[in-house]
This record gives C-alpha cells, structure tokens and sequence, in this order.
C-alpha cells in the first residue's frame, strides 16, 4: 500500500474509534479481480466515468477504443501454445491497476453503497484495489447475507470473506479492537513471508540501499499505533536487515529516527 493511502487508512480507523458494543472487523478480497472483469462491463464502467468527467463524445470514444484494443488483443504463452486472453487484464499492463479500480468504483456505487444491509450494518467500508476492510455492527447472519448478496450479482466477481470481532489482517496491518473499543494497529507479515529485502551487496546505487532502512522503519513507526510495543517492532526490522548485510550502524541510525524525528543521522560515510 503506497504512503498517503497507508496513512489515510490510518487515520480513518481513529474516526471509527470507539467502535459500537458488538460490532466486527471484517476483510473482503475480491477473487482474481484482474481477470475476472468482462471487457464489456469494464468497458461500460470507464465510458460512465469518462462521461462524469466532462469528456467530449469524440475523446470519450477515443479513449474506449483504445482501452479495447488492448483488452481484446492480449496473447500469452503458456507451455508451448498461445492464448488469446477473453476476460479481463493482464495484471502487468500498464492500464491494469487504473482500470480494476475504476470497475470496482463503479460496482460498489451501482451495488454495494445502496443496499439495505450495508446502509444498516457497515460502519465504514475502505478498499485498497481488491482489498476492503469493513467494521460490522449488526449480528453475524446478517454479515453472511450480505456476503451472499455480493457472490450472488456477477457469477464471475467472487468476495471471501474474513471475519473477527477482536482483531483481524488487512495488507500489512493488523487491526486490534482493544477491550475499551478504541482500534490499534502494529505491523503484520504472512506466515509464508520470506525476507525479501533488497540484498546490502546488491548493485542498486548506494543512495537506494541507504534509503531503505529509513523508509521500512517510518512505515513500521507509522503503522505500530502503540508506543511501548514500537521498540520491539523496529528491532524485529532491524533483524531483517542485518540479515541481508546491512551496516548495524546504518540500521541504528534509522531506527533513531523513526523513533525520534528530530535525530539527525550522519550515515553518508557508510560505503
């Protein structure tokens, strides 16, 4: 999740603090979004928006035969035989990310925003492409109609659902509904998550490597909402990086610093 989006889904959860008696962190992930959009739905989604925006009719056909193009005329090689792809997009196009969210745009406002169990129940609804975070107050059967609802309108546009009323993951946090109500946050990592940080040795310019460490240990000061449980996380990253050769002095120095902005690192000596 990019840094304003993190921020903003953080400072959204504080609005909804505290959360009613009852209610229920809950996550949907949207199946295999990027291939399972029809080209025409996909298509009808854009034309709405580009009409909302104000395009001329001759830019807005412009720009529907273009997306067509290349929605209709994407080949790929699996094995040894060539296939022609007749749903959705290729995760790696360009127009891919631009083009999910502006179908689930248009979904959720024909479909989700309006219905009676979401108007009823849901607190506040936050997407991240095909990742939504929902706190629930109403009881759990209504939570599965709901569900059941959403799986029921487009046979190719399936929603898992998670569900707990105490805490739950959502990307790289974990959200935590404290027994006063109130919502925390500290950092989450998937069990099969291997250390994939980029190697010390590497040869990225310098100036990369360096800038790493600060910007992994910001986001693990601004996701961790506790102060006496940040220490402890920063040094779990710290841990991460030594793995992967970085200077300990380096790594000190960030870790100041996300725990104290005003420290001043001096690591520009560090080859």
């Amino acid at each position: 999740m990019g840094k304003n989006r993190h921020r903003h889904f953080l400072q959204t959860l504080r609005q909804f603090s505290p959360t009613p008696t009852g209610s229920t962190l809950v996550t949907f992930d949207v199946c295999s979004l990027y291939t399972s959009i029809k080209h025409d739905l996909g298509l009808k989604a854009v034309a709405d928006l580009l009409q909302q925006c104000n395009f001329t009719d001759d830019s807005r056909q412009f720009c529907l035969e273009l997306l067509s193009l290349i929605l209709q005329n994407n080949f790929f090689l699996f094995g040894d035989q060539y296939y022609l792809q007749t749903q959705g997009t290729a995760m790696g196009a360009n127009v891919a990310l631009a083009y999910a969210n502006i179908y689930m745009d248009n979904y959720e406002n024909a479909y989700v925003y309006n219905n009676t169990l979401f108007r009823t129940y849901s607190q506040c609804w936050l997407r991240f492409i095909d990742d939504i975070f929902c706190l629930w107050t109403g009881p759990h059967d209504t939570l599965l109609r709901f569900t059941e609802y959403l799986n029921s309108i487009r046979p190719e546009l399936q929603f898992t659902l998670n569900s707990n009323p105490m805490q739950i993951p959502f990307l790289d946090t974990l959200v935590i509904r404290e027994p006063n109500g109130f919502l925390a946050t500290d950092i989450f990592s998937k069990p099969t998550d291997s250390n994939s940080l980029l190697h010390y040795q590497s040869c990225h310019p310098i100036s990369t490597k360096h800038s790493l460490p600060r910007s992994q240990f910001k986001r693990v000061a601004r996701i961790v909402s506790k102060p006496s449980l940040l220490p402890e996380r920063l040094e779990e990253m710290s841990h991460k990086f030594m793995a992967r050769n970085y200077p300990k002095s380096l790594l000190n120095e960030d870790k100041m610093l996300a725990s104290n902005p005003s420290f001043s690192p001096k690591h520009s000596t560090h080859t």
